[in-house]
């Protein structure tokens, strides 16, 4: 039995499982740090397509009063989409032609809205609340004394012109303006406005909470499967670079079994993802996923031969339970923490996660990740090839070298 626990194999192991442990409570725990005061970063726009001095007044107390990041669009709807289409916006407010009139003819006025079908559950959410927080606002705006007073105005106004032509005499010019001023008044204090709204979603809905989850299933997969990979792969390198007798061409053959294994993951994730949920655009799909595939491999690659293959997991563990969050289909990246921001511009899992969802959802718009995705891979390739060469100086197989024998 002593010899038994004086064997490390019997300790490793419950190391190993502290490790993971711990990594998964320090790395995911402070991402959400900034909940729920993080929403408050959601961007959203107000456009005012109706020009009235009481549209204007309503999208004036948004901007002033709506507790997020409101940006500027010009009052352009095609505007505004485009940037919801980018990510760069999450809502957009628009207050529709003939918006004040409906409310003065005391008709059922509409507030549009437009949002990003693609985005994941937390933002989705925040939308929806967003949308029910400014329908009670410009509710209450619309029966407040100030927006009262401004549709007495403008009836009296109205009827006034309708009889200037009627009433020639001064004094009982003034007399009559000042008894249509009063029924106006009247007449705009008993006005109940019932508000209503609409919502557009960009790109298409799915109301299933599958299509939600699946970029970051998907990618998670695929990550921890090629991570595991890569490490394999890396001590293989270490080992048969020897018997190769080239280091170089060794790593030539471990970069081409990185694009085959990338190649058939993908494929092979996205038939299985193809046959549960519906796909937009199969090629978009796998083309998007071997994209991030390889990204994976080339990232992971570089840190697991800069570590020597097995300790790398040391470093990449961590990284991988990190990206989990700042992947952007938990939260959304203005909710997150300053360092987790960093993390999902400069690591592969947030663009893979925004490219697979808006194939799956039909946005197009995925320039500027699959552009991330491209200098990733870059970066990992030339990083890869400094360490093999600075590195790998070795003559003889030892220590981890031996550990996967040529």
């Amino acid at each position: 039995m002593s010899n038994w626990f004086k064997n490390k194999f019997t300790w490793i192991p419950m190391i190993i499982a502290i490790f993971v442990g711990l990594t998964f409570v320090f790395s995911l725990i402070p991402s959400f740090s900034k909940m729920p005061d993080g929403i408050k970063n959601m961007r959203v726009a107000v456009v005012n397509q109706d020009n009235n001095q009481i549209s204007t007044t309503v999208a004036r107390k948004l901007k002033q009063n709506l507790p997020f990041k409101i940006t500027d669009v010009d009052n352009s709807v095609t505007k505004a989409k485009s940037q919801v289409r980018k990510d760069n916006l999450s809502v957009v407010v628009v207050i529709p032609k003939g918006f004040a009139q409906k409310a003065e003819s005391n008709q059922k006025p509409q507030l549009n809205y437009i949002e990003n079908s693609s985005v994941g559950t937390l933002e989705s959410n925040t939308g929806t609340s967003v949308a029910t927080r400014v329908n009670t606002m410009v509710q209450q705006q619309l029966q407040s004394k100030a927006l009262i007073g401004m549709l007495a105005k403008q009836m009296a106004a109205s009827a006034n012109h309708s009889n200037a032509t009627t009433t020639t005499n001064s004094t009982a010019a003034k007399a009559q303006q000042a008894q249509i001023t009063k029924q106006a008044t009247a007449a705009a204090n008993k006005l109940t406005v019932n508000l209503g709204s609409s919502t557009q979603k960009i790109g298409v809905d799915h109301s299933n909470m599958r299509y939600t989850m699946a970029p970051m299933f998907m990618t998670m997969g695929q990550y921890l499967g090629i991570l595991i990979a890569t490490i394999i792969l890396s001590m293989a390198f270490m080992s048969i670079r020897f018997k190769v007798g080239n280091k170089f061409l060794a790593f030539l053959g471990f970069q081409i079994s990185g694009v085959v294994m990338s190649l058939l993951v993908s494929l092979c994730v996205a038939l299985a993802t193809m046959s549960l949920i519906h796909v937009e655009s199969f090629g978009g799909i796998f083309v998007g996923m071997w994209l991030f595939d390889l990204v994976v491999f080339e990232f992971t690659s570089s840190i697991s031969l800069l570590f020597a293959g097995l300790p790398s997991i040391i470093v990449q563990l961590p990284l991988f339970a990190m990206q989990i969050v700042a992947g952007g289909a938990v939260l959304p990246r203005f909710a997150m923490p300053k360092f987790y921001q960093w993390l999902s511009a400069n690591t592969p899992m947030y663009q893979g996660v925004k490219t697979i969802a808006h194939h799956l959802h039909g946005m197009g718009s995925i320039g500027a990740y699959t552009s991330s995705l491209w200098w990733i891979i870059v970066i990992g390739l030339v990083a890869g090839l400094i360490i093999v060469a600075v590195g790998y100086r070795g003559k003889t197989a030892r220590g981890l070298s031996r550990v996967i024998p040529a």
